[in-house]
């Protein structure tokens, strides 16, 4: 690593840092959750609302392999960070060789399962005869870019470690913004319905997996891809896969929760709901996505900073991110509550959809604010090498909090008792982030002070 580099990480004021790496990973982000928000737009109002049922239902499926791809990605970078810190390149390399192993077999793994079990995936996953065959339309078209895309996602998570905050932001921007372009073009102008907005996003991964590798292989980047640092090497696999098992839990958390409500909402409600919950689902994560963007920049300052033992330049990075994740979460839930129509309109011209979806929407955000808290604190504990507690956090909200809830809330109360579990479960993984990140951040100044 470069003397430049190391002084770019290790001496950049952290607010002028924390932004270089946080902009740009919002940016990418962002751009990144249009690929299913475009398609759904498109799809909503030139397909139909079974056509957005469809999307919902196979986006668990998405979600679990966002989730494979996240888990080894984040758990190699947090190697890598730290790797870099201590200005141990060999190391990084490894790490890097490890995760496109990693990616390699376990994605083959998933993608092939999921292609031989289709069907029965789908209608586990909560589809119905009235829109399974636009489920299996899409999916089957988009299946082989998700094997790609998992080399994206995890690999983008190294170039964030490497402090090329920039180059992952494009990476992002080329698959998304092909995905955008050929979008309208394919379900509108050459009226290919569903299986356009697959072709779309098919393209759109491509590319994207192309940029990356392209970018290794350039030498552009701090670590090279190496053959002879590919052969896995088990404290290395041990550490990543202990370090992304916070990462994998909470998307894949996500999947089966999304598969759950899917199913409960069947019972209780109706497929307009279902839909309802799928444009929700897609604005969430929208919304969502600057205050990744926020974690995505703090997480190689803090890893770095904790490799060369700058407690106090870690612990100042974590505050200023805890400040402007709330900014942004505050905001993000005022637009919410005073334009819910408007965003459902967005992706919809069904009246009853977009007047259910708009009540559905100000229910399950009413505790919007205190999500960018709860998403630092689970990076905070990755930056710095400690498994447990990181994992701890990742599965609180949905896993420890969200699902009992939205499985007793439903069986008393309906479909009100499925909305109301949102907020109720952020109110009590907020509560056990604070406590714990509280008492990490003690032990930063206390070990500054010897």
């Amino acid at each position: 690593m470069s003397d430049s580099r190391h002084n770019f990480l290790a001496h950049t004021p952290v607010w002028k840092l924390l932004i270089q790496l946080s902009a740009p990973a919002t940016v990418g982000m962002i751009v990144g959750a249009l690929y299913n928000i475009v398609d759904t737009i498109f799809v909503g109002r030139f397909v139909g609302t079974d056509a957005i049922s469809a999307l919902t239902v196979v986006f668990p499926f998405q979600l679990f392999v966002m989730a494979v791809a996240q888990a080894i990605g984040m758990g190699g970078a947090s190697i890598i960070s730290r790797s870099l810190g201590a200005r141990d390149e060999d190391t990084g390399e490894k790490a890097l060789g490890n995760i496109i192993t990693m990616v390699f077999f376990s994605g083959a793994f998933f993608i092939a399962m999921a292609a031989i079990f289709m069907q029965p995936m789908l209608r586990l996953f909560g589809a119905q005869k009235e829109f399974i065959g636009l489920s299996t339309d899409y999916l089957r078209i988009v299946l082989p870019g998700n094997f790609l895309f998992i080399f994206t996602v995890a690999l983008n998570n190294v170039i964030r470690a490497e402090g090329n905050a920039r180059i992952a932001m494009f990476t992002m921007m080329v698959g998304a913004g092909l995905n955008m372009l050929l979008d309208p073009l394919f379900i509108y102008t050459f009226n290919m319905g569903i299986k356009g907005a697959a072709w779309a996003t098919l393209a759109g991964q491509i590319s994207g997996f192309i940029f990356v590798f392209w970018f290794f292989l350039s030498k552009k980047s701090i670590l090279h891809i190496r053959l002879s640092k590919m052969r896995l090497e088990k404290p290395i696999v041990r550490e990543t896969l202990a370090m992304g098992a916070g990462a994998f839990v909470r998307q894949f958390a996500g999947s089966i929760i999304a598969v759950i409500i899917n199913n409960l909402i069947a019972i209780h409600g109706s497929s307009v709901y279902i839909a309802a919950f799928g444009i929700i689902h897609r604005l969430l994560s929208l919304l969502f996505m600057p205050l990744f963007g926020i974690s995505q920049g703090l997480a190689p300052i803090v890893g770095y900073s904790y490799g060369a033992k700058n407690y106090h330049r870690a612990r100042q990075a974590v505050m200023l991110a805890i400040k402007w994740s709330t900014y942004i979460s505050v905001a993000g839930f005022v637009i919410i509550m005073l334009f819910p129509h408007a965003l459902m309109a967005v992706f919809s011209k069904d009246a009853e959809l977009i007047e259910r979806g708009a009540a559905v929407m100000r229910i399950t955000c009413l505790a919007f604010p205190l999500l960018g808290v709860q998403i630092v604190g689970s990076v905070l504990f990755m930056a710095t090498g400690k498994a447990l507690p990181s994992f701890i956090l990742s599965i609180a909200r949905q896993i420890l909090f969200l699902l009992p809830m939205v499985l007793i809330l439903s069986s008393v109360m309906g479909l009100k008792g499925i909305w109301y579990s949102f907020p109720l479960s952020d109110l009590l993984a907020f509560a056990v982030t604070v406590y714990m990140m509280l008492r990490e951040l003690n032990t930063f100044k206390s070990s500054d002070q010897h």
